[in-house]
């Protein structure tokens, strides 16, 4: 064997393993594993994660696709967690499932709250401006003239833009003692007004409730004498 003949093995050789090396750099890895939790069951929406039983919600470990975020692992879960969304059996428990992740967006309603809808003509167009996460007291004012707190502390889940035939409008998260409330005093006050709360303020502020109290008279107070003693009656 000649040594040129050497040389050309030796260089076929090298570009060889050069060619191995790409190979090997550009497959990609394994996916990484995760303990993750998967439905044994279907689970209708609204279920308590908490009630669940190891069965009803095991744990299992999986290849999770790389560069998708992890769903909550065992004890990851908050503890008043509920599904969003119906989860079907070998479903894995993903944040989605859960109505979003903590901190992005806001909660899925809890037993006892409502989620009221109130169109920007009722609201005026600046209540439009209002962020997603939002609390605000929603306040009404009557044909007398009289204003009243209609719910305090209500919270902005959805600020639905102007669209075709469509003025937009707020949905607020409500407890379901005050939807009703909401929902008859945005149609039946001649304005209604949302007033935007300071963050981490709790409780009415010591507004008063709409419908609280008499309704006005117009009149002055001892302007007119009182006949029920029969004082200042005509004889």
């Amino acid at each position: 064997m000649t040594g040129e003949r050497v040389r050309r093995l030796g260089w076929t050789a090298v570009a060889l393993l050069a060619l191995v090396g790409m190979v090997l750099a550009l497959r990609p890895g394994a996916d990484p594993e995760a303990d993750v939790l998967v439905a044994g069951a279907d689970l209708a929406a609204g279920t308590a994660i908490a009630e669940l039983s190891a069965p009803q919600l095991p744990t299992t470990r999986v290849a999770w696709p790389d560069g998708v975020a992890l769903p909550p692992g065992p004890g990851e879960v908050p503890a008043d967690a509920r599904l969003a969304a119906p989860l079907a059996a070998g479903e894995a428990l993903t944040w989605a499932a859960l109505g979003g992740a903590p901190g992005y967006g806001p909660a899925p309603l809890a037993p006892g709250e409502r989620a009221v809808a109130l169109p920007a003509s009722a609201l005026g167009s600046s209540a439009l401006s209002l962020p997603v996460g939002a609390r605000v007291d929603l306040v009404s004012v009557a044909g007398s003239g009289r204003a009243g707190l209609l719910v305090a502390d209500a919270e902005v889940l959805v600020v639905s833009p102007p669209g075709d035939g469509d003025g937009g409008g707020l949905l607020l998260r409500v407890p379901v003692a005050d939807a009703l409330a909401v929902a008859a005093g945005a149609g039946f006050a001649t304005d209604v007004r949302v007033v935007a709360r300071p963050p981490g303020e709790r409780g009415d502020g010591g507004l008063p409730m709409a419908g609280g109290g008499p309704e006005p008279t117009g009149e002055v107070v001892g302007s007119s004498p009182d006949l029920s003693d029969g004082a200042g009656a005509d004889p």
